[in-house]
């Protein structure tokens, strides 16, 4: 796809999708996901903004099967009231990009999973963006980070909870756009 297309879809998703990346980091997100050939597991979908920047950069790409995993619990992270309203949006974004057939939504917590049954050849491509606390991003990168074969990417990674996990499982950080970061052990 052409570098114009590319940035005319993410606008549009900026436009048509509530969600908190911007467009910097969703074209990090976007560059990444269009390699990865195993599948895709993104924690935590909001509404469905990196879903379909996710789900359009997989059609574009290698057609990798992408898992987003959110059971929408009624919270509150950062300020921002989060539910089962969310889930409806989510659901209604994945149909209006048209990607039903390659994105996979999982409504249990990301801690529910079998993933080494499920994803046994492993996982091309972590995107964390759940709960920011610690004890929730350590949980998701020890059951996921084991068996991801390309890259892991952590949402708000300044944030106090993806920091310390970076900081303490000695992740390098190799790439940003915003509040993105791209890590590698």
């Amino acid at each position: 796809m052409e570098k114009q297309t590319v940035e005319v879809i993410l606008k549009m998703i900026i436009k048509d999708v509530k969600g908190y990346m911007n467009y910097d980091e969703m074209k990090m997100l976007y560059d990444r996901a269009i390699l990865a050939t195993l599948p895709i597991v993104e924690i935590g979908a909001y509404q469905g903004r990196s879903t379909a920047v996710l789900g359009l950069a997989s059609e574009m790409g290698n057609k990798a099967v992408v898992y987003s995993i959110d059971h929408h619990p009624e919270y509150s992270d950062g300020g921002v009231l989060f539910g089962p309203q969310d889930k409806r949006k989510l659901l209604r974004t994945i149909l209006h990009f048209n990607l039903e057939r390659i994105i996979n939504v999982v409504n249990i917590p990301s801690y529910g999973l079998d993933v080494c049954r499920i994803f046994s050849d492993g996982i091309g491509l972590l995107y964390i963006d759940g709960k920011h606390d610690y004890k929730s991003v350590m949980r998701d990168y020890i059951k996921y980070g084991a068996i991801v074969k390309g890259d892991i990417l952590f949402h708000d990674f300044t944030w106090d909870g993806p920091r310390k996990l970076i900081k303490e499982f000695g992740l390098k950080i190799v790439e940003t756009a915003g509040n993105l970061a791209r890590t590698e052990l």
